[in-house]
């Protein structure tokens, strides 16, 4: 096999995860994003360098994340959610992912932004995980509010999302999926590696998401048609006035640019209450 690096065929070291690299690299790092080796310095191997979206549209991208949340979780208005990619210094210059939303305790009025450096593996498994929060904390057929979804823990909440994600790149991404599946569970976050354990084993128990998304947020299970295709229209996004918000929320995920994978989610910060808060237990 050659060397992942240069590609001789000298003798050398195989990686854990496979790959060659010839005794000609003394020192050698690991792609931020697939795990291929690199040399010292650069960060990015050539395959994942060439296929970022940077200037260009990603809308293929979406779509085949959105046809994919079709035939695993159901009807859903996804399609009308924003989503923009951005530069770095756009998103905090460490966030490549983040979901912004907002209540006024009936619908969710929300939005995705994507850092647009991200190879197109990764970009749509961020998208995926970014879809899954607005999953937890609203139905995503008619963007009705889910309190229970927006209480989970934060390690169930990631884990949640990093579970659609893992789920994506096995089903759709072949070999560069499984490698970006292995980063995931060897998350230096615990927050999001054990939560995604966690979650695979209670997916494992029925291997069946619907279920799962139901006992998390207390909502009806709703499955997929058998056909694969939406049986029903999406709803647009609701516009949820500034005087009516009781509660605003950010998912955010910060790269720790030293291994290129480290997640953080920054806590949710709550806006001033602008009129009673209410009682969920007379509504």
């Amino acid at each position: 096999m050659p060397c992942a690096i240069c590609g001789s065929t000298r003798r050398g070291l195989v990686t854990k995860w496979g790959d060659v690299v010839c005794d000609g690299h003394s020192h050698f790092e690991f792609c931020h994003w697939c795990l291929r080796p690199v040399g010292t310095g650069h960060g990015f191997c050539r395959m994942c360098s060439k296929s970022t979206r940077r200037g260009r549209s990603f809308d293929d991208l979406r779509q085949r994340t959105l046809e994919w949340c079709t035939r695993t979780i159901g009807d859903h208005s996804l399609s009308t959610v924003p989503v923009f990619l951005v530069s770095e210094p756009a998103l905090n210059s460490l966030v490549y992912g983040m979901t912004q939303w907002q209540t006024d305790g009936f619908f969710v009025q929300s939005n995705v932004s994507l850092f647009d450096g991200l190879p197109e593996v990764s970009l749509m498994s961020t998208l995926v995980h970014e879809y899954a929060h607005i999953v937890l904390f609203c139905d995503p057929l008619d963007f009705t509010f889910s309190p229970l979804g927006d209480e989970l823990s934060k390690e169930e909440c990631e884990g949640f999302c990093e579970l659609m994600a893992y789920q994506f790149l096995g089903e759709e991404m072949g070999s560069e999926g499984a490698r970006v599946q292995r980063r995931l569970l060897e998350n230096g976050n615990l927050t999001y590696s054990d939560g995604l354990k966690m979650m695979l084993r209670r997916w494992s128990t029925t291997k069946d998401l619907p279920r799962l998304i139901s006992d998390l947020t207390g909502r009806p299970i709703r499955r997929p048609d058998s056909s694969g295709r939406k049986s029903r229209p999406p709803v647009a996004m609701p516009v949820i006035p500034k005087d009516t918000i009781v509660k605003i929320g950010n998912t955010r995920v910060p790269i720790d640019w030293r291994d290129g994978w480290t997640r953080e989610p920054l806590p949710k910060t709550p806006s001033p209450v602008t009129r009673e808060p209410i009682d969920w237990r007379h509504t």
